[in-house]
C-alpha cells in the first residue's frame, strides 16, 4: 500500500521546490566569516561565531550549522571544551548560560548560572576538566560542575586580595593546582591540600607585574606557568616574580598547549616556543587574523576573524564556511522575492532567495560598491534601487549593479527612499546648507520643504494619493509635493490624537490604514483625504480585550502580511494579529522560540513564501508564516510537503490561492475532512479532523472557493503513514 501511495503521488504534481520550510519552522541567518573558537568533538571541528556555531564533519567533509532554532540556549559563545570521555561538548555563553552537546548532537542546558541571583556579568570565559570536574571561569569567580549529572558542585567567589567579587580571566589544571588569571594577577589553589578555597585567603597570590596590569591567560609548558598579560607581552613565573620572555609589535591573539606544543597567535602567524624563543610555524595570508588554532593528525584548523574556518594542510588554506549574509546587520529589506541585507560597515549588499544567501560586493566595473542604507523597487524598470548615504543611487537588475546619475543639488547626505503610487521613485537628502530635500529621481526634479533638520527621520513612505509621510522623533509629518502643503500629525486632539510623538514605525495594510507605531503604543486612519485640508484628523487606538492595544508601551516595528493580518514587535517579542485586532493569534518570545532577544528591532515578510524575517540586538531569524500574498484568482498553486508524512510533518499547506478563499479538504469518497479560510494565498492545515485524530493515510483532495463561488480551483495531496 505505502508504494503504491509513493507512485500515486509522483504521478500527481512535482516535489516542493528546495526553499520551502514548513509552516511555524524557524531558520537561522548568520554571518559564519568570524571564528572565535575551534573544538573537536566526534570526529567533527566545532567553529564558534558570535551569533551560532557550525561544524566540519572530519569523514563527509560537510558543513552543518547549529543555532538557536536547533536549541541552542543562546548567541555570543565565549568557551568550548571538548570531554572526550563522557562524549560531551560544553560551549558557554556571555549570558552565563552552559550548553551540553551529545554524540548524536542532542543539546541539554545548565541554567544555574544564568538565573543566579548575582550582580553584573555572568559571562563565562573558560572551562577546563580535571577529576571528573569541570571548572568554569566566570566573571563573577569559579564554578565547580558535574557535567554527568549536570549538576552545579561548588562556588569559589570573591577571591580578590581584599575578598571583593573578582572576575576570572581564565583557568589551568596542573600537578594537582588550580591556576585563576585575573586582573589582580596570579592565584594559585592547591587541590589537594584539603584546603578551603572558597576562603579567598587560602590562595597563593602572585601579582601582576604592574598595577592594573590584567593577567590574560596562564599555561604551564614543562613544569613553568606562562602568562599573557594585557600590555601584549608572555611572561614566566620564576619563584614570586615575573620574566619578560616576549614583547611583539603584532597583537597578540591566543596562547595555547596543545599536545606537547607551546603555541602562540600573533596576527597571521603561528608561532611555537622552542630554545626559550617564539619561532614562526605557519605564517597565513596577509589579511587573515588567527582568532584560534587546533590540530588533527598533522593538520590544522585555524579559527579567524573574517575568513570563516580555516583548514590548513601541506601549505595549503582552504576556507570552510557554511553560506549566510555578510557582515553585521544593520538594516532589512523585502522587495518581491528578494530579502535585503545592509551590513555595517560592509560594501555592498547580500540578498537571500530560494533558500541561499548571495553577496554582491563589486560594480558593474569591479569596483568595490559603497556601504548601502536604503533599497526600493523601481516600478517602471523593475530593477532594485540602491541607496548610499554619501553616493547616491545604484540600480540592480539581479546581475548587474552599476551607479545611476545625481541630482545636481548640492547632496551633503542621501537618507531614505520610497515608491510613488505612479511608479517614480522618490529620495530625501540632507543638502550642504542643512536643509531636507526631496528629489523625483524619475524626473531628477528637487523639492525643499520646511521639516527642520535637526529632527531623525525613522521611517519614509508615500500614501497612494500622493501624500508623503515621514515618521520623526517630534510626530508624523506630511508633505505634498505638487500641493507644496504639509501638517505634523501629533498626540493633540483634532491633530492626529496619536499615543506618542515618536514615532517608530508606519505601514500601509492592504485595506489602505495606515498604522502607526509609537513609543507609547499603536494606532490607525485612513482619512488621507483630508489630512493636508485643514480638517480634524484623529487616529484610532485599537482596542484588544477591552483595553488600548500596547497602552503606554513601544512598538517597534508593524507589517502586514499577505492576509492583512497585523504583526506588532514590542520589547516583549513579536505580536500577530487577525485583521481587525480581535484575536491574538502568536506571540513568539524567548520562552517559547528561538528567539534570544525579546525586543525585536526590524522586520519584513517575503509576500511570495510568507517567511518572515525578523531581527534583534545579534540575532537574525526567520519564522515561516501561515500567509502570502493573493489577488482574485488563483497563481500556481502548491502543496507542500507532498507527500505529507505523518512521522515527520505535522501540518500541510497550501500556497497560490485565491485571496481568502474558504478551503474544504476532503477524502477520495467525499467525506469532509476540515475546512477554514486562507490567510492571503496560503491556508495550512495540522493534519487533525473534527474529532481531534490525526488524519489517515491516503489521497485527499483540497477544493478552493471564493465568496460568491466565481473563482475556484482543485488539487490533492498524499499522507503516507
Amino acid at each position: 500500500m505505502r508504494i503504491i501511495l509513493i507512485l500515486l503521488f509522483f504521478s500527481m504534481q512535482q516535489l516542493s521546490t528546495a526553499q520551502n520550510i514548513p509552516v511555524g519552522s524557524w531558520r537561522s541567518h548568520i554571518d559564519y566569516s568570524i571564528v572565535t573558537q575551534l573544538a573537536i568533538f566526534n570526529d567533527k571541528v566545532f567553529s564558534a561565531t558570535p551569533n551560532g556555531l557550525f561544524y566540519y564533519d572530519l569523514e563527509d567533509q560537510s558543513l552543518q550549522t547549529i543555532g538557536t532554532v536547533d536549541g541552542l540556549s543562546g548567541l555570543r559563545i565565549t568557551a568550548m571544551l571538548a570531554i572526550e570521555n563522557q562524549s560531551k561538548l560544553l560551549i558557554g555563553y556571555e549570558d552565563g548560560h552552559l550548553d551540553i552537546l551529545d554524540e548524536s548532537l542532542e543539546i541539554s542546558t545548565f541554567n544555574a548560572l544564568f538565573t543566579a541571583e548575582i550582580g553584573g556579568s555572568k559571562k563565562i570565559n573558560d572551562l577546563q576538566y580535571a577529576a571528573e570536574t569541570v571548572y568554569i571561569a566566570t566573571d563573577f569567580g569559579i564554578v565547580l560542575y558535574d557535567a554527568v549529572n549536570n549538576q552545579l558542585l561548588d562556588t569559589y567567589l570573591n577571591l580578590s586580595s581584599s575578598g571583593d567579587a573578582l572576575p576570572i580571566n581564565s583557568i589551568s589544571i596542573s600537578g594537582g593546582k588550580l591556576f585563576a588569571s585575573s586582573s589582580e594577577g596570579l592565584l594559585i589553589g592547591d587541590l589537594n591540600a584539603n584546603l578551603n578555597l572558597k576562603d579567598f585567603q587560602n590562595w597563593n597570590r602572585f601579582p601582576s607585574p604592574t598595577a592594573d596590569l590584567a593577567l590574560l591567560k596562564i599555561v604551564q609548558y614543562e613544569g613553568q606557568a606562562f602568562a599573557w598579560f594585557a600590555n601584549n607581552s608572555i611572561q614566566k613565573l620564576i619563584g614570586m616574580n615575573w620574566e619578560m620572555i616576549y614583547q611583539p609589535n603584532t597583537p597578540i591573539r591566543g596562547l595555547k598547549i596543545i599536545e606537547d606544543q607551546f603555541l602562540l597567535l600573533e596576527g597571521n602567524e603561528l608561532k611555537q616556543f622552542q630554545n626559550d624563543d617564539f619561532g614562526i610555524e605557519i605564517t597565513l595570508a596577509s589579511n587573515i587574523l588567527i582568532n584560534d588554532v587546533i590540530t588533527h593528525a598533522a593538520d590544522y584548523f585555524f579559527a579567524t576573524q573574517a575568513q570563516g574556518l580555516l583548514f590548513y594542510q601541506s601549505g595549503s588554506e582552504t576556507k570552510l564556511k557554511p553560506q549566510g549574509p555578510v557582515g553585521k546587520l544593520k538594516s532589512l529589506f523585502q522587495i518581491e522575492q528578494f530579502t535585503f541585507h545592509l551590513g555595517e560597515d560592509q560594501p555592498g549588499f547580500s540578498y537571500f532567495e530560494n533558500g541561499r544567501w548571495q553577496y554582491v560586493s563589486q560594480d558593474i566595473n569591479g569596483n568595490l560598491l559603497p556601504e548601502f542604507s536604503d533599497v526600493a523597487l523601481d516600478l517602471i524598470s523593475g530593477n532594485g534601487i540602491f541607496l548610499s548615504e554619501e553616493e547616491g543611487l545604484y540600480s540592480w537588475d539581479t546581475e548587474t549593479i552599476q551607479v545611476l546619475g545625481t541630482s545636481t543639488v548640492n547632496i551633503a547626505k542621501w537618507l531614505k527612499l520610497a515608491e510613488g503610487p505612479n511608479g517614480d521613485l522618490w529620495v530625501i537628502v540632507l543638502t550642504e546648507n542643512d536643509g531636507y530635500s526631496l528629489i523625483n529621481a524619475s524626473q531628477n526634479l528637487p523639492v525643499s520643504f520646511d521639516l527642520n533638520p535637526i529632527r531623525t527621520i525613522k521611517d519614509y513612505l508615500i500614501a497612494f494619493n500622493g501624500d508623503h509621510y515621514f515618521s520623526t522623533d517630534f510626530g508624523l509629518y506630511v508633505f505634498n509635493p505638487e500641493a507644496n502643503k504639509s501638517r505634523i500629525l501629533n498626540s493633540s486632539l483634532g491633530n492626529g490624537n496619536l499615543p506618542g510623538n515618536q514615532i517608530q514605525d508606519i505601514h500601509i495594510d492592504l485595506n489602505g490604514q495606515l498604522w502607526i507605531g509609537t513609543e507609547r503604543g499603536v494606532a490607525f486612519f485612513n482619512n488621507f483625504a483630508g489630512v493636508l485640508e485643514d480638517e480634524n484628523v484623529d487616529a484610532s487606538k485599537p482596542v484588544f480585550e477591552g483595553f488600548f492595544l500596547f497602552d503606554d508601551i513601544p512598538v517597534n516595528h508593524i507589517l502586514v502580511d499577505g492576509g492583512n493580518r497585523k504583526w506588532m514587535s514590542t520589547r516583549d517579542g513579536l505580536w500577530l494579529f487577525d485583521e481587525n485586532i480581535q484575536k491574538n493569534l502568536l506571540h513568539l518570545r524567548r520562552t517559547n522560540s528561538p528567539i534570544v532577544n525579546n525586543n525585536i528591532q526590524q522586520m519584513v515578510v517575503n509576500p511570495i513564501s510568507g517567511e518572515l524575517f525578523l531581527s534583534s540586538e545579534n540575532q537574525f531569524l526567520s519564522y515561516r508564516t501561515d500567509a502570502s500574498r493573493a489577488g482574485n484568482s488563483h497563481t500556481s498553486v502548491e502543496v507542500f510537503p507532498n507527500p505529507v508524512r505523518q512521522t515527520v510533518d505535522t501540518n500541510v499547506s497550501i500556497r497560490g490561492l485565491a485571496y481568502n478563499n474558504e478551503v474544504m479538504i476532503t477524502d477520495l469518497a467525499g467525506n469532509l475532512i476540515h475546512k477554514g479560510k486562507a490567510n492571503g494565498g496560503t491556508f495550512s492545515w495540522n493534519l487533525t479532523n473534527y474529532s481531534g485524530f490525526k488524519a489517515r493515510g491516503g489521497v485527499y483532495l483540497v477544493f478552493s472557493i471564493n465568496a460568491d463561488g466565481t473563482e475556484t480551483y482543485q488539487t490533492k495531496f498524499i499522507i503516507i503513514p
